[in-house]
């Protein structure tokens, strides 16, 4: 894949189980943690459907309202997700910015039956919040080599 193109992003990030969030902390530290990958069908089948039927590409996170994450997207945009292939070291990073978004269609397509224990009102918890991710650039990671792709 010396070509790297958004297609080719775009099935590494369905294919990876999880998702690896970094955010800048006040103090200008990045902060990372493990996340829902809702672009994978297999884990997320509804919401990636939703996704795969977007105009444009972007990347969404679902968390609480009340998350350290979401108040540093609100003071520092500039995030980092990174998608690893079990069993290799072969990976994607995508850099972007990050924005809350209060659309509720959006917030209901990627919505998943069940995560009322993390969200006590559900879709409409003010606790729940989604993160949309504008890719700015990727990093492909394989071979011991890499491959760079601006994309906005």
């Amino acid at each position: 894949m010396g070509n790297l193109s958004v297609e080719d992003i775009k099935q590494h990030v369905r294919n990876a189980k999880e998702v690896y969030v970094s955010t800048i902390d006040a103090n200008g530290y990045p902060i990372t943690r493990v996340m829902f990958n809702l672009h994978n069908p297999a884990g997320f089948p509804k919401q990636a459907a939703y996704l795969d039927n977007q105009e444009e590409w972007r990347i969404y996170l679902g968390t609480n309202t009340s998350s350290a994450k979401v108040s540093q997207v609100l003071q520092n945009k500039r995030i980092s997700l990174y998608y690893h292939k079990p069993d290799s070291w072969e990976g994607i990073l995508i850099a972007g910015e990050g924005e809350i978004v209060d659309d509720m269609p959006v917030k209901v397509g990627l919505w998943q039956d069940g995560w009322e224990m993390y969200y006590a009102g559900g879709v409409e918890s003010p606790d729940y919040t989604v993160i949309e991710i504008r890719p700015v650039f990727a990093e492909y990671y394989h071979d011991l080599s890499k491959d760079t792709l601006q994309i906005g």
